[in-house]
């Protein structure tokens, strides 16, 4: 699962990717910044997301997006929610979260279909908040950010 490469129109075929990249087209990508770090295709927070960094990538390549679902599962005693506070276009959001994603691209986590009008080089970003909710509730709008 690589969003970022997706996102640039990157075929997963390795042979393909290596052509894609050697033809040379060049892509304007916005580019964020959270807390004086620049990222290029996510940012997070949240106990959550620790989700997507022990996915073994392994696993990733088995099953793709399933492989969140079947770690997330495994982690879900430790998921707590946490108090965040971001402020974004004048607002602020202050409260108890379970994750935050700042995303610029259309696919998050192998999720294309959760934010599918966002575009690498329009200017805005998409944020993703998912508030304190029980278990039932998690597993509730993970199923529904699987299908759009």
């Amino acid at each position: 699962v690589n969003d970022f490469g997706r996102a640039l129109l990157i075929p997963n075929n390795i042979m393909e990717a290596v052509d894609t990249i050697i033809k040379g087209d060049l892509v304007p990508v916005d580019v964020g910044k959270m807390n004086n770090r620049y990222f290029i295709n996510i940012a997070g927070g949240g106990k959550i997301t620790e989700v997507s960094y022990e996915a073994p990538s392994k696993l990733k390549t088995m099953v793709g997006p399933l492989a969140y679902y079947i770690k997330g599962l495994e982690m879900l005693p430790q998921i707590k929610a946490t108090d965040i506070r971001i402020e974004y276009d004048g607002n602020v959001f202050q409260g108890e979260a379970m994750m935050f994603l700042i995303g610029l691209t259309n696919s998050i986590g192998g999720f294309e279909k959760l934010v599918p009008d966002a575009d690498i080089n329009d200017g805005n970003f998409t944020l993703l908040i998912l508030e304190k909710v029980n278990i039932a509730e998690l597993g509730h709008i993970m199923t529904l950010a699987s299908r759009g």
